[in-house]
């Protein structure tokens, strides 16, 4: 880590971040100097208790990089290029999920995978907060679990009781 921290920023970047994977990953890097740097919100809800909704459509990731730069418009984000947005729908495909879209809603988009067994894990979900339980609900039409886990950004989620949690 060290290595590739001097090496970053001997190429101009700023800052380092890195997501961990579990608390015994978050102790490793704190532990190692690192810092909290910013944090996401987090919910779980069991499907059955979520409102009706449409279906979500699956995204290409160009459309999906056009939704998420509307949605995240005006606040300080991550732009990811193309072939970030193409690795990251390859890894939720193995998944069993992908990019998704959600048809007349707006600039909503999701990324989605099969956490386990019952759980969908929307590792990104970009909504205003009066649509998100209808776009997780909309999800679970698309790939059908017993529960969903939302990570939503740290400023959006409040009003539906997700919970900030450090992320990177």
């Amino acid at each position: 880590y060290q290595s590739m921290i001097r090496r970053k920023i001997s190429e101009g970047m700023l800052c380092v971040a890195g997501s961990q994977d579990d608390e015994d990953m978050l102790g490793f890097y704190l532990r190692h100097s690192w810092e909290k740097a910013f944090y996401v919100r987090e919910l779980t809800a069991e499907g059955g208790a979520l409102p009706e909704a449409p279906a979500a459509d699956w995204a290409a990731p160009e459309e999906y990089i056009a939704l998420r730069e509307t949605a995240l418009r005006g606040t300080d984000h991550y732009v990811f290029d193309l072939p970030y947005v193409q690795m990251q729908e390859y890894v939720s495909r193995d998944g069993g999920g992908g990019l998704l879209k959600f048809p007349g809603s707006g600039a909503c988009c999701a990324v989605a995978a099969y956490e386990d067994d019952e759980t969908v894990l929307l590792s990104e979900l970009l909504a205003p907060d009066d649509r998100l339980l209808d776009c997780a609900a909309g999800v679970l039409r698309r790939m059908p679990a017993r529960r969903i886990r939302l990570r939503l950004p740290a400023w959006s989620g409040a009003a539906v009781g997700a919970e900030l949690v450090p992320y990177a």
